[in-house]
């Protein structure tokens, strides 16, 4: 009898410790409740991938920090969905983020007609967007559960307008954009301040973003009086525009931009035809600030390149979300809660606060393209 026993604790410890050894017993090192799901809807390839990439580098930055915090609670997982700057694929892509990947975060997309054409799905489903790029004014009334990083473009029209009506003094001006409803923002918000401080507007022409032809136009402003161009596009689309204006000889007029012109692959197109232009930008990465500091130093280190307002935008996205999800767990509604409660926060992309739409404010710097770098732009 007493064998017996013996036989069987001896077979019961072998079965456990087989077990053992198939990890059974131990709890899993993430369970479904554990691992939260972000999706990301960012232009990989076609128009904008530049923009795209800067976002999955801040985003990745971001994910391996999180992950690798002994004290999170939750593990992130991140899915890529690639909109090509398309709001037709960025729905595609959010539909398939949320219906197969069931994830409730999403980050993105790039583009403000991307972003205004995903929004009415994400408010109505109570899924929480942050977008780290897009900028027009009708995003700030998209949702209770929209959010972005990147200011709205009734910070950078008025801004923009005031420096350029200065400058100009009365001198005309050519303006040529992209068909986006960030292009409308722009104007909307520069046109009447503009013209109220003396500013004269020759003509405004809107193309296709994927335009690469621009003769046309150029040769019209040619012919008028304007001698200085605002443009308020893509980089791939400034940078093509900005060569066709030295093909034409057009060397001795002034090119403006807005903030998205600022990417490696507008010096990577147009080279030394761009220095000169100047554009704002709502992001210093000279800032003396230790966390803008700190991201520069990270970033360099793990790309061996230097960050721009993409990045840096996506990476204080994700760290937000992630805060959030420590402390609520898969929880839209009570992250969104939290993010508007947010105040005074300081990231990667300097110091803001989220405003009762979910927008957030941020100082401009002017800068310039100089020997195929972007500067701080000096009179």
């Amino acid at each position: 009898m007493a064998m017996k026993k013996l036989l069987t604790v001896a077979a019961l410890f072998l079965a456990v410790s087989l077990l053992a050894g198939c990890g059974w017993w131990q709890k899993p090192a993430t369970t479904g409740e554990e691992v939260v799901k972000v999706g990301i809807l960012a232009p990989l390839s076609g128009q904008r991938a530049d923009g795209g990439e800067h976002m999955k580098k801040g985003a990745e930055l971001a994910l391996a920090e999180i992950n690798n915090n002994q004290e999170s609670k939750y593990q992130l997982q991140l899915i890529y969905e690639d909109t090509q700057y398309e709001p037709r694929l960025a729905v595609d892509g959010y539909k398939k983020l949320t219906a197969v990947d069931k994830a409730r975060f999403i980050i993105g997309p790039l583009g403000s007609s991307e972003v205004l054409a995903v929004a009415p799905l994400a408010e109505s489903e109570k899924v929480l967007l942050i977008t780290p790029t897009a900028q027009s004014d009708d995003i700030s009334k998209a949702g209770d559960y929209i959010f972005r990083t990147q200011t709205s473009a009734n910070l950078e029209g008025p801004y923009l307008a005031n420096f350029l009506s200065d400058k100009l003094s009365g001198k005309k001006l050519a303006i040529i954009g992209i068909t986006t409803d960030y292009t409308e923002s722009v104007i909307k918000n520069f046109q009447p301040i503009f013209e109220d401080k003396g500013g004269v507007i020759e003509s405004v022409d809107k193309l296709d973003p994927k335009t690469s032809d621009f003769r046309t136009v150029l040769a019209k402003i040619k012919g008028s009086q304007a001698k200085t161009v605002l443009i308020i596009g893509t980089s791939r689309f400034d940078a093509e525009l900005i060569n066709q204006t030295k093909e034409l000889g057009m060397d001795d007029y002034q090119i403006y931009a807005t903030s998205p012109i600022e990417s490696q692959e507008l010096l990577n197109i147009a080279g030394k035809n761009a220095d000169g232009v100047i554009y704002p930008c709502p992001y210093d990465e000279e800032s003396s600030d230790s966390n803008v500091k700190a991201y520069r130093a990270k970033y360099q280190q793990k790309y061996g390149e230097i960050n721009e307002v993409y990045s840096a935008n996506t990476y204080d996205a994700l760290q937000l979300l992630n805060m959030g999800i420590q402390k609520y767990g898969n929880d839209p509604t009570a992250i969104k809660d939290f993010l508007y409660t947010v105040k005074d926060y300081s990231g990667a992309s300097g110091k803001f606060s989220f405003d009762k739409n979910g927008d957030v404010s941020k100082p401009f710097v002017l800068k310039t393209v100089k020997d195929g770098q972007f500067v701080k732009y000096e009179e």
